[in-house]
Parts: structure tokens; sequence; C-alpha cells
């Protein structure tokens, strides 16, 4: 006999293997011995054990934001600390232009003209930088200056606190 002879059918092994292509019963004709080679041990195949079914995944639970408990705003205490720093604080009432030789000359109950009128407002300085808008005024017998309006940004405020301190 050649090996070819020997060799199950396509349909004998559709049949013997039909019960590994699905999962039903086993083919009707597999173990019977109807096959020609009755001869060879049909082979047996081990109950597929139940699945176990797969586990589902559960999201986390999400974490409670911790309480915020009254924490104090850096930037508050910043700003009190601030609040004691000395800085250099003048209001310019004018200003003028002139030859050495004059400012030299000048004496005792000289009159200097200055660039603005009496009604102008006077710039007002901290440290040297720009802060406000003032009008000049008699308080009590001395001189003072209102506040008209403020000019400085707060970021520059902040820079003035930091450029130098000195009264």
């Amino acid at each position: 006999m050649s090996e070819e002879e020997n060799l199950p059918s396509a349909e004998e092994m559709r049949a013997r293997y039909a019960d590994l292509m699905t999962d039903d019963e086993p083919a009707a004709d597999a173990g019977t011995g109807d096959s020609p080679q009755g001869t060879e041990p049909e082979p047996e195949t081990a109950p597929e054990p139940e699945a176990a079914p797969e586990p589902v995944a559960v999201p986390p639970l999400p974490e409670p934001e911790p309480e915020v408990e009254d924490v104090p705003d850096p930037t508050d205490d910043l700003a009190a600390h601030l609040l004691d720093v000395n800085v250099r604080f003048w209001a310019e009432l004018g200003r003028a232009r002139l030859p050495l030789a004059e400012a030299v000359a000048l004496g005792t109950g000289a009159i200097v003209d200055l660039d603005k009128e009496p009604d102008d407002e006077l710039d007002v300085l901290v440290n040297g930088l720009p802060f406000a808008k003032a009008k000049l005024i008699l308080v009590d017998g001395e001189w003072a200056i209102r506040l008209e309006r403020i000019v400085a940004a707060p970021e520059a405020v902040e820079h003035a606190s930091s450029s130098g301190s000195g009264a």
C-alpha cells in the first residue's frame, strides 16, 4: 500500500475533528469505527473547562479632594511686609534748566522760573519712579500735597519698593 492510501479523506478528517471545529457535541460518526481505518484510535478530547467570567475592570473611585484649610494667601503676607518698607517719596513742583554759571551765581532770595504754572499738578515720585499727580495745599500752616490720581501700574509700585529704600 502506498502512503496516499493510508491517509483519511477530507470528509473523514472533518467528521473526526468536527467537535474541535465547533462547540457542539462530537460528530455522529466519531469513534464509531465507521471509517476505513477503524483500527486507528479516535483522539479523545478533554472537555474544555468552563471559562471563568472575565474580571470587569472597575474604575478606581475618585479620591476626594483634600479639604482646603484656611491657608493664608502668601501674597497677603508679602503685601503686609511691603507695607513696612521705607521708600523715598517726593513731589516735584517743576523744573528749570540753567547754565552752571547762573546756578552758581544764585544767591539768597533769587527767584527761579519753573516750567509749571501754580495750578498745574505736581509730579509725585516713589524711589525715582512716577507714582501720582497731586496738588499743593496748605494744611495747618504746613505745605502738603493731595494725590489727585495714581499713574503707576501695580508692577511699578512693586519695583519701586525693591529698588531702594532710604527716607
